[in-house]
């Protein structure tokens, strides 16, 4: 699987708070090469109740902009509303996702919002959302996509390189082994 691109294990999984109602208490989001996002049940990983077994999650989507995920996935939870998000970027853009919960209390992802300027790893800090692509940096509403800021000013290109943010300062790394810093 490896040598022809089709494995899953692309990136981390990124563990999902739920709430008390929730049927599914111990949740995962996991992105993969073939543009799908996969909700978990960690505790019925196989979804048939029986150990031993590998597939089945509670919900799976294709990533809205399109692509393969070879990135890290964020969450956030909502300090307003208590909601679980996930955001997603690759190399076709970003998505702000929220979990949400059908009439059996089943989650789900919601797409709230999609961006095509591609990028890697986003972090959230303080309820802003912080990724980056070649020569550009960006800072997203996390509820609406809506972009705060962005600077073309000082970063170089990007492969690997994601933010992240220490003490209030946004610190990320180019391909010409420049550090660059930002803050208020």
């Amino acid at each position: 699987m490896q040598n022809t691109d089709q494995d899953l294990g692309s990136t981390n999984v990124a563990l999902l708070p739920t709430p008390l109602t929730s049927t599914v208490r111990h949740l995962a989001v996991q992105g993969g090469k073939d543009a799908k996002l996969r909700l978990i049940d960690l505790d019925i990983m196989s979804g048939t109740g029986g150990p031993g077994l590998t597939g089945g999650e509670v919900f799976s989507m294709t990533v809205p902009q399109g692509g393969g995920i070879l990135t890290a996935i964020a969450v956030w939870v909502d300090p307003v509303d208590k909601s679980t998000w996930a955001f997603v970027a690759n190399g076709n853009g970003i998505s702000g996702l929220q979990v949400t919960y059908t009439g059996g209390n089943v989650p789900q992802l919601t797409t709230r919002w999609h961006k095509t300027s591609g990028g890697t790893s986003p972090v959230v800090v303080n309820s802003v959302v912080f990724y980056a692509g070649s020569n550009d940096l960006h800072a997203l509403d996390p509820r609406s996509g809506t972009e705060l800021w962005h600077d073309t000013t000082y970063l170089g290109g990007i492969h690997w390189e994601s933010p992240i943010v220490v003490n209030g300062v946004v610190y990320i790394t180019d391909e010409n082994a420049h550090l660059t810093a930002y803050a208020r």
